[in-house]
């Protein structure tokens, strides 16, 4: 079910004379959207390698996809969460101290997330990120970079009226995608008195 670069998977169904092929560059948002909003990518502050059985199980009911083709799926969005988060984590970054520069510079790390997990409205993001970072400079609050990635992929998920999905993304997973902290994000949250009545598992 997976392509990486020019390999693709074939998936035969034995009781249909048709077959299915399963393309992750065309199925990866579904997939992942799906995995993010009822599956917890980290255990012990750190993401997992691979989907636990019941992980995989639950992503079969709700996928379609066959249980040994599961880990193909998750396995390459995993290693590269792990790979972004080392840099997030590790690598300086030089943030310009001009408001209009650093929306920039911080939008680009936006795409960077949305081309990795593409599980929120990147435009309506780009939005809610130059509102996020007016509203911080009349607060005089200022949170890392990581941190206003996390508020704000959790603001556009929560006012998504899409009505595509019934849960909402887990917010663990979300601070996952930005390497951000619990305390962090909750403290940020706060602050800024966003609403929390979210349908999905919060911890």
């Amino acid at each position: 079910m997976i392509e990486t670069k020019n390999e693709t998977i074939k998936e035969y169904n034995v009781n249909e004379s048709n077959r299915k092929i399963y393309t992750f560059k065309k199925d990866k948002g579904f997939f992942i959207n799906i995995l993010l909003r009822n599956c917890m990518i980290v255990r012990n502050n750190e993401v997992v390698n691979f989907l636990s059985v019941k992980d995989g199980t639950r992503m079969v009911v709700m996928t379609s996809v066959p249980y040994h083709m599961v880990d193909k799926f998750a396995s390459p969005f995993l290693r590269d969460l792990k790979c972004f988060k080392k840099f997030m984590g590790h690598c300086t970054i030089e943030w310009p101290h001009d408001l209009n520069k650093l929306y920039r510079k911080t939008r680009i790390y936006l795409h960077k997330i949305h081309r990795l997990a593409p599980v929120f409205d990147y435009k309506r993001a780009k939005v809610n990120l130059k509102v996020l970072q007016s509203i911080l400079v009349k607060i005089s609050f200022w949170p890392k970079i990581s941190t206003q990635l996390a508020i704000v992929i959790y603001v556009t998920d929560l006012n998504d009226k899409s009505g595509q999905y019934d849960k909402k993304i887990v917010q663990k997973n979300i601070r996952a995608l930005c390497n951000c902290s619990a305390y962090a994000f909750h403290r940020t949250r706060n602050i800024l008195k966003l609403e929390s009545n979210r349908t999905q598992r919060s911890k």
